[in-house]
């Protein structure tokens, strides 16, 4: 699965690490779509500086009409879910293994 870690203004992507301003690219966006098509699951952890009318609502919203988009008409399913983490909860045991298809 991809792990996208909420944060104020921004989204850190796991596996790697890399960090993505909340109002990324389209290039930046298309890559984190193939990335979460391709591992068939999407969790997005979010910490409290994340949450309201921050990278949460600026970046879920458009992840999900993406994910919509790609499943219309066919019988494939990309999972998704959301955890709340306090602000210095450890993300560690959350991290996706074995490159991301977890």
């Amino acid at each position: 699965y991809v792990l996208i870690e909420c944060v104020a203004d921004a989204v850190v992507v796991y596996p790697g690490a890399q960090r993505l301003p909340a109002a990324m690219d389209a290039a930046q966006f298309d890559a984190l779509i193939q990335r979460i098509d391709a591992a068939g699951f999407v969790a997005f952890a979010v910490r409290p500086s994340g949450w309201f009318k921050d990278s949460l609502d600026t970046v879920r919203p458009r992840v999900l009409k993406a994910l919509a988009e790609r499943q219309a008409g066919t019988q494939r399913r990309i999972g998704r879910t959301t955890l709340p983490l306090t602000a210095d909860e450890a993300i560690d045991d959350l991290l996706p293994r074995d490159g991301g298809a977890s």
